[in-house]
């Protein structure tokens, strides 16, 4: 099996403690960091490229194929703009 796993950090340094919703193009799984930390385990291997969204904002493509993928996401939070991944 692979995972996409990592931390979600905001600008201020500050760590996600359950308010974001991690996700993935591949599956219908979610995951809800604490203390910052995350992990997606995969029931089979995809062998594919994948989009990693924080709270349904793209984060980043990755290619996850029989190994663990490490995605770490920094992201923004602006009363007027909300959420922006940097």
């Amino acid at each position: 099996m692979a995972a996409i796993y990592g931390t979600v950090t905001f600008t201020d340094g500050s760590k996600s403690n359950g308010s974001i919703r991690i996700s993935t193009s591949w599956s219908n799984e979610n995951a809800f960091p604490k203390n910052g930390k995350y992990r997606l385990e995969f029931r089979t291997d995809p062998k594919r490229k994948i989009t990693v969204y924080a709270d349904g904002k793209k984060c980043r493509d990755v290619t996850v194929s029989g190994n663990d993928v490490r995605v770490d996401i920094r992201l923004e939070y602006t009363p007027l703009g909300g959420l922006k991944v940097v």
